[in-house]
Formats: C-alpha cells, structure tokens, sequence
C-alpha cells in the first residue's frame, strides 16, 4: 500500500525517499558493524531501537560493551558504585551526590530489587 502511495509522488519525490532509505540502511548497517565488533564484557547497557531491521516494525536489540570493572551513576542526589570483584560478586556502594551531606534510603521494591531516594525526593521530607 506504501509503494502505491510512492509511486503516486513526483519522480523527485520517490528519488528523495529512495536516497533517504539507502541512508537509513546504511546507518543502521554502520551501527551493527560497531555493536558487532565489540569485545563482549561484563558490562553493558542495552537500548531497543525501532530501526526497521529485517521488515520489523518493533524493537530491536543493542548492546553495546564497556570495557571495565567499575561503574558510576549519579541521578536525582544519588550517588551508585557498582564494583566488580573478580571471583567473588559485586559490591553496591550508594551515597548523596556531595558524599557528606543528606541521607540516602533503601528502599525494598520486590523480589531482589530496590529503591534508591535521596533525603530530598524522600515522601514527608
């Protein structure tokens, strides 16, 4: 149905749209010659783009490797350090984002997950 509507178009039209799809797929082609060459590791972080891949029309996945053993995230006055400790597990280490001032909750959420709040996020603060 698409390409009856296209073909409706001014030729300069569907050139342009044609222009613009081989520069998508070559984009997308670029990006998985980068995921795929990456030395896979402990570490990682994953995004769900809807790139068109293969005629999907949903998601789909990439990862993308980080080469270390530590990570940090500061978000909303909380300060995360994942460590990993080789042979071991990993250790969780969490303050405010100034380390010296203002309380941090752990909060249960469900089975093996929590919350994590700064003072200043904290309900009846």
């Amino acid at each position: 149905m698409m390409q009856e509507k296209i073909k409706k178009l001014p030729k300069w039209a569907q050139e342009l749209i044609q222009d613009i799809g081989r520069e998508r797929d070559s984009a997308i082609d670029a990006l998985n010659q980068f995921t795929d060459s990456q030395t896979e590791s402990c570490i990682w972080h994953e995004k769900w783009p809807c790139t068109g891949e293969g005629g999907k029309r949903g998601p789909v996945p990439k990862r993308r490797y980080i080469q270390d053993y530590k990570m940090d995230f500061e978000f909303e006055g909380v300060h995360l350090t994942v460590l990993l400790r080789e042979d071991s597990g990993i250790d969780l280490s969490y303050s405010s984002v100034d380390r010296h001032h203002g309380d941090v909750a752990l909060v249960p959420r469900s089975f093996q997950q929590v919350y994590l709040v700064s003072k200043k996020h904290m309900r009846g603060s």
